[in-house]
């Protein structure tokens, strides 16, 4: 095996939330983005210092934020093929072997979700009809609850038909919550068909949330237990709340996903308590989260274009914690072998987060009770 300093970088089989929208919406999000950064006075720092070795550091402080991958589709889809290919031929992989990319959309009000998912669909089913393509799409979709609840069942039936395989919403930014009245019909229609659900909670526009925020996941898992949860950006940076949670719902998922300028972390020993929290009954532990990398509980994701770091930089630093978890837990084990043990365990961890987790989801998922469920 290759030492750690020789290794290429993790070769992402599958990227589960990006947003390769088509424009004129990718270019207004974009520019608010730009726009929220020029009247900022340096990268948000919701925790500070609270990274401990399990998480990162942002960027300098003062310096001020910039977006390496273009928002524009076209030009953003031939930089992540290149890329693409580069590690693939990298990490030594048959040139046929594809990768993926989930492709989220989001509505921010009422209206705009049937258009967005269609014009979402298109751009993803074009790309991947194009010969030689070594990225493959997986065209999402996403509903609003202020459209009521039977537009929201219908959208979902339309995308899923057309081939859409994933949800996204967006709380923040709709301004709503996950136990809204309005959605559970969408909610049930989409357990019948085991269609991953990927939700941004809080309300913060940088992106981040709070510990409170994540009760009504929780209330979410409970209530509908067979629907594929993904949180994303793994609430972060309520990120030991999400941990505690995922071990005590069984479909909760959690993307590692980053916050604009911050790679997510789980800072163990520097952790708050909220009123939330600390009502849970166990709190979460390095342990928490080995066992969910090792059971295909954890997915990467990158949020391009909408991050301020190379999908390679974010990659690595996802590296990084996988194996600094797995030293911290297996160093506490009896084990003779421990080096071998820190290996075994880092290398399926990586397959997990990088594609396995994803692709089992993928797999898991039934279209055709989106038709059913109307009997």
């Amino acid at each position: 095996m290759r030492s750690e300093e020789q290794a290429a970088p993790p070769h992402i089989l599958v990227d589960s939330h990006t947003h390769v929208l088509p424009n004129p919406l990718a270019s207004k999000i974009r520019n608010y983005f730009v726009t929220l950064f020029d009247n900022t006075d340096s990268a948000p720092d919701p925790i500070g210092e609270q990274m401990g070795c399990c998480g990162t550091e942002a960027l300098e402080e003062g310096v001020k934020p910039s977006f390496p991958y273009t928002h524009d589709p076209d030009q953003l889809l031939k930089v992540l093929e290149e890329e693409t290919a580069a590690s693939s031929k990298a990490s030594d992989l048959p040139s046929d072997q594809k990768s993926v990319s989930w492709v989220l959309p989001y509505a921010h009000r009422a209206g705009i979700a049937r258009g967005l998912n269609k014009s979402t669909l298109e751009l993803c089913l074009s790309h991947n009809a194009k010969p030689g393509i070594r990225l493959e799409l997986v065209p999402g979709l996403t509903v609003h609850p202020d459209d009521g609840e039977t537009e929201a069942e219908s959208c979902v039936r339309e995308a899923v038909r057309n081939g859409a395989r994933v949800v996204k919403l967006h709380c923040s930014v709709g301004d709503y919550s996950v136990m809204d009245e309005r959605l559970k019909g969408f909610f049930a229609l989409a357990q019948r068909a085991k269609l991953p659900v990927v939700v941004h909670a809080g309300k913060s526009v940088f992106g981040t949330a709070e510990s409170h925020d994540l009760s009504d996941i929780s209330k979410l898992c409970a209530k509908y237990p067979k629907l594929p949860v993904i949180l994303a950006h793994s609430g972060w940076p309520a990120s030991l709340t999400a941990l505690t949670l995922a071990s005590k719902h069984a479909n909760l998922y959690l993307d590692t996903t980053p916050v604009l300028t911050y790679c997510i972390g789980f800072p163990f020993e520097k952790s708050s308590q909220s009123t939330f929290a600390s009502s849970l009954s166990t709190p979460a532990t390095p342990e928490t989260l080995l066992h969910l990398l090792l059971t295909n509980r954890i997915l990467f994701g990158s949020d391009v274009p909408t991050v301020t770091r190379s999908r390679e930089d974010i990659a690595q630093n996802m590296r990084q914690l996988i194996r600094n978890t797995v030293i911290r837990c297996v160093g506490k084990m009896h084990v003779e072998d421990v080096r071998e043990v820190v290996e075994r365990f880092s290398e399926k961890a990586e397959k997990a987060v990088f594609g396995e987790a994803a692709l089992e989801l993928m797999k898991g998922v039934v279209p055709e009770e989106v038709d059913r469920s109307r009997l």
